[in-house]
C-alpha cells in the first residue's frame, strides 16, 4: 500500500509542502489569475536570484547570447533570416519543444505568453523592494488584490538581460521573456520589461537572453 501512495504522488507529482504547493519539485503561488506563477526563475534555487538567460526558442542557456550562434538563424551579413515561427509558419507562441520552462521543469509548466504577462501586470499590485528581504537585490514584490486571494505573491528579481557574454542592468532592470513573438515582426519577441517606479512590455530580437518566470497552466 505504501509503494501504491508514493507512485501515485510520483504520477501527479504535485502536491503540498511547508512552503506551499509544488509541482514536479518547484513552488508555485496561486495568484488567482488564468495560471498559476513560479516561485523562482528558471534556473535560480531562490526567489531573489536571478536563474539563467535564454534565447527564444532555445532550451539550453549560453555562455554568449548572439545572432550568430542563435538556434533559429541562418544566412550572412547580407542574409540573415529568422526560421521557424512568423511568417516562415504561422506560428506566434513557442512549440512546447521549444520552451525552456518545458524541456527543464517538464509536465505543464511553460513560458508565459505575452497575455498572461499582461494580466499579471494589470491585475496584481507592483511594489519596487529595493533590498528584498535583506538580500540585498531588489526588484518587484507582485501581489495579488483578487478576492480571497490577498496577501498571495511572487517576487520578480531585475536580473537584466544578456547581449554577448554581458548581463546588462542587472539590479536595475527585469527583462522576463514570454513565449510570443510580435506579429509581422517575426525577428522580435515580446518580453515583460520593468525597473523602479515603471512596469511595461516591450520586444526585442529573439536572440538576446533573458530570464524566464515559468508559469503552471491550471
Amino acid at each position: 500500500m505504501r509503494h501504491l501512495l508514493i507512485s501515485i504522488l510520483l504520477i501527479f507529482s504535485i502536491s503540498l509542502s511547508a512552503k506551499g504547493p509544488v509541482s514536479r519539485g518547484h513552488g508555485y503561488v496561486d495568484l488567482g489569475l488564468s495560471v498559476r506563477w513560479a516561485t523562482c526563475n528558471l534556473g535560480a534555487s531562490s526567489p531573489e536570484k536571478a536563474g539563467n538567460y535564454y534565447a527564444w526558442g532555445e532550451t539550453e542557456p549560453k555562455d554568449s547570447c548572439t545572432v550568430w550562434n542563435y538556434r533559429w538563424c541562418e544566412g550572412f551579413f547580407w542574409d540573415l533570416r529568422f526560421t521557424k515561427y512568423g511568417e516562415v509558419d504561422g506560428k506566434v507562441v513557442l512549440e512546447s519543444s521549444d520552451d525552456a520552462a518545458t524541456a527543464a521543469w517538464g509536465g505543464k509548466w511553460r513560458t508565459p505568453t505575452h497575455e498572461e504577462q499582461e494580466e499579471l501586470r494589470t491585475a496584481c499590485k507592483w511594489t519596487w523592494c529595493d533590498d528584498y528581504k535583506g538580500s540585498g537585490v531588489c526588484g518587484y514584490l507582485v501581489e495579488s488584490e483578487l478576492a480571497g486571494y490577498e496577501g498571495r505573491s511572487i517576487f520578480l528579481p531585475a536580473a537584466g538581460d544578456k547581449l554577448g557574454t554581458a548581463v546588462r542592468s542587472c539590479g536595475v532592470r527585469g527583462y522576463y521573456m514570454s513565449s510570443t513573438i510580435v506579429p509581422g515582426h517575426d525577428h522580435g519577441a515580446c518580453y515583460l520589461l520593468f525597473e523602479k517606479g515603471s512596469k511595461d512590455w516591450m520586444y526585442c530580437y529573439r536572440y538576446y537572453g533573458q530570464t524566464v518566470r515559468p508559469v503552471l497552466s491550471k
